[in-house]
């Protein structure tokens, strides 16, 4: 751990013993380290195995050419066995967690680079800092973006000068081919509103819809919430088309960073955190959440709940193995809320206690 830790969970490879499987790092990717935690929140320390990445016989961690002080790390939804990892480039392996070694030893992985940081053009590289790895019909479908993990919204005139867009990379099968830059993200414009009106600012977050796959995605760049429907064309280039679904949050919240998909239970939710920019709208928590958006396209966004900190919502993670909502704030700590789909009225089913 570090000031610039990138961090996962395995929480499917083990699930029938009760064990999960944690990543975690210091900046740039150094100190890359992998435990075992078992059910009752105890730590395997004879688990703890640390890890060299390995891409054409060159050692990446610490490397600064290869990484951002925030580098990302993302585990496939399907095998959580294999990840992807990003800096300047985007690169994708495979790591068993049944393979241990002892300190000072380190376990070498090697991974393949699969969007060189050279294929980078057209804006500032500012590294993929988010990555969304597998989705429900295409188990080995990639979507990273780009974007400045430092902020979490700027003004249009600050985004000009310091060059702080974004683009998004995809693959239907990383397997098979490599990602490509989705070109309708790639321009960036401000409306009087406040709201972006065309995509291309820094991506924060974001996520593969859990109800439809790949037929739709939603990005988050700190202003506005994207969604990417899935086109006709041929090319995959320009396979995806972007609207905003972002117009019906409150004006005062702000800070739009984390997005996160929540289909189960009967409930298939898009959630937004972010932050209130005044004490008057407390009584509810930063983080809001609109149904089926590839439907109802985000028409309504209501408020989830209350007592959380108003701080800014970075990260927002579920796990439909325990029905957990895990929210991570910036200096406030993180927060889990249990049984999450019970408290939705289109539940199929009321569960208490499944953590």
């Amino acid at each position: 751990a570090g000031d610039g830790s990138a961090n996962a969970v395995n929480y499917r490879t083990y699930e029938d013993r009760g064990i999960a499987v944690l990543y975690g790092s210091s900046q740039y990717m150094g100190a890359l380290v992998r435990c075992r935690m078992n059910r009752d929140g105890s730590v395997d320390a004879a688990s703890t195995t640390w890890l060299d990445l390995y891409n054409g016989g060159q050692k990446l961690n610490n490397n600064k050419s290869e990484w951002t002080f925030y580098p990302s790390l993302a585990l496939n939804q399907a095998d959580q066995t294999r990840f992807a990892v990003g800096g300047y480039s985007l690169f994708v392996g495979r790591d068993d967690p049944a393979r241990l070694v002892k300190s000072p030893e380190t376990l070498r992985i090697d991974v393949t680079r699969i969007v060189d940081k050279s294929a980078v053009t057209k804006i500032e590289n500012l590294g993929f800092n988010s990555i969304a790895y597998g989705a429900k019909d295409r188990p080995d479908a990639i979507l990273a973006g780009i974007g400045d993990m430092e902020y979490g919204a700027k003004t249009q005139k600050e985004i000009d000068e310091g060059s702080y867009y974004g683009q998004l990379w995809y693959s239907d099968d990383v397997n098979k081919a490599d990602p490509v830059r989705l070109t309708a993200f790639d321009t960036a414009a401000i409306g009087t509103d406040g709201e972006t009106k065309q995509p291309g600012n820094a991506v924060q977050t974001l996520v593969f819809d859990g109800k439809n796959g790949s037929s739709y995605f939603y990005v988050s760049d700190g202003t506005s919430i994207w969604r990417g429907t899935r086109n006709d064309k041929a090319s995959l280039a320009e396979a995806y088309d972007f609207d905003r679904i972002s117009a019906g949050l409150p004006a005062n919240f702000i800070a739009r960073r984390a997005v996160e998909y929540v289909s189960h239970n009967g409930v298939n939710a898009l959630l937004a955190g972010g932050l209130h920019m005044t004490t008057t709208d407390t009584t509810v928590n930063p983080i809001y959440y609109t149904l089926d958006p590839a439907a109802n396209n985000g028409a309504v966004w209501r408020p989830l709940g209350k007592l959380l900190p108003n701080a800014p919502v970075f990260n927002l993670h579920y796990s439909d193995i325990d029905d957990v909502l895990l929210t991570s704030t910036l200096g406030r700590g993180l927060f889990a809320l249990y049984d999450f789909t019970s408290y939705f009225p289109e539940a199929a089913s009321l569960t208490f206690g499944a953590a």
